[in-house]
């Protein structure tokens, strides 16, 4: 199991508690979930519109609680991994991330490799910035269609079809 498989499962994980379980099963007097995802781990509220309000508003700066300091936490994390690692958040935290990679099996827009002309030469993966090899799973689930490993085939083995 490489890294991104283990990281699509951790999403997939992700995806089912806090983003389907918990809405669905923990309700409130209503009847309505909290959308726990959103309130605990995504930190994209935080940065467009958390960090704006408290810096300009002085009475919400006395407001900002736990929660916020929390997603300031995970926010300065996937700051400092993107660094490191490509796209992080999407790879290993993002429910919706996972759902798409789901589809990316039977997605209208494909990869399709000539097995004619593929040498497995390790172009492609080395041109992936998610390290996918791509002469073996051309559709993976972590493939997010950039097209790198398509311009890096040297042998032109590659090509993206509909359907």
């Amino acid at each position: 199991m490489t890294l991104n498989d283990r990281g699509y499962r951790i999403a997939m994980y992700v995806v089912g508690m806090l983003v389907i379980l918990l809405p669905m099963f923990v309700i409130d007097i209503t009847g309505l979930g909290e959308p726990w995802f959103c309130k605990w781990i995504c930190p994209v509220g935080t940065l467009e519109g958390g960090i704006p309000l408290v810096l300009l508003n002085k009475a919400m700066r006395g407001a900002a609680g736990f929660i916020f300091r929390w997603k300031l936490v995970i926010l300065a994390i996937i700051l400092l991994s993107s660094i490191s690692i490509y796209r992080p958040f999407c790879r290993y935290v993002c429910p919706l991330g996972a759902i798409y990679g789901i589809f990316n099996k039977i997605s209208f827009y494909r990869f399709k490799i000539d097995t004619e002309k593929c040498t497995k030469c390790g172009a492609c993966q080395k041109a992936c910035k998610l390290d996918i090899p791509v002469y073996k799973k051309s559709n993976s689930m972590d493939c997010i269609r950039c097209g790198d490993c398509k311009t890096a085939c040297p042998h032109r083995a590659i090509k993206a079809t509909f359907f």
